[in-house]
């Protein structure tokens, strides 16, 4: 018998959890047409810092990849949505541990309000 890491059993319990909080929102966490996966867009929990509430959201779009059978290296194209414009420069920081050049594109706005009064909104498309 094939011996299962820790870290699989904790991917495959947040893809269970979330899958599980999804029931009553009118939205998938993905779709997949064409040989791409689109996401829907993922925050974080209010966290203590911005940092914390980036990871949380990256960790939650890798998760997601993985249970459609793509990865956090097959991403296309990002499109963020930041809440305090005046954390860019920070984001762009952190972006850089999740992306390593050719960067997928990307676009970025500035928005008024987010759900579950998050400070960052994500989304992706990847292939398969």
């Amino acid at each position: 018998m094939k011996k299962i890491s820790i870290t699989a059993i904790a991917i495959l319990f947040s893809i269970a959890s979330y899958a599980q909080n999804l029931n009553d929102k009118p939205f998938s966490a993905f779709r997949e047409a064409g040989g791409l996966i689109f996401l829907s867009g993922q925050v974080g929990v209010p966290a203590p810092s911005f940092d914390q509430e980036v990871n949380q959201v990256f960790e939650k779009i890798n998760t997601i990849l993985i249970s459609a059978g793509s990865s956090m290296d097959k991403i296309i194209t990002v499109t963020v949505y930041l809440k305090d414009f005046g954390q860019y420069a920070k984001f762009n920081t952190l972006y850089k541990n999740y992306f390593k050049p050719p960067f997928p594109s990307r676009t970025c706005i500035g928005i008024a309000h987010l759900p579950q009064k998050a400070s960052v909104e994500i989304t992706v498309t990847a292939r398969k």
